[in-house]
């Protein structure tokens, strides 16, 4: 019983704290809509989308990169 009081005073304030940022993202408005109705509203538009887009296309490039020169180190090639 003492482990388990011991836990909620060290994880308790964290619960708490995460139950409070929830409300707040989910359903306190700010202005007209929520905070969470504003970043799905940003994630939406073309400019987000092309944005995404790049990132995942350098980042597989990237990736690719890097592991033509991790089989060529491995095989003993450059």
């Amino acid at each position: 019983m003492a482990a388990s009081s011991q836990s909620l005073k060290k994880n308790g304030p964290k619960i708490v704290a995460a139950v409070v940022a929830i409300y707040l993202i989910f359903f306190m408005s700010l202005g007209t809509r929520t905070f969470a109705q504003h970043v799905l509203r940003i994630v939406n538009t073309p400019e987000a989308h092309e944005l995404a887009y790049e990132v995942f296309s350098t980042a597989r490039e990237a990736t690719q990169a890097v592991t033509r020169r991790i089989r060529g180190a491995i095989s003993g090639y450059p």
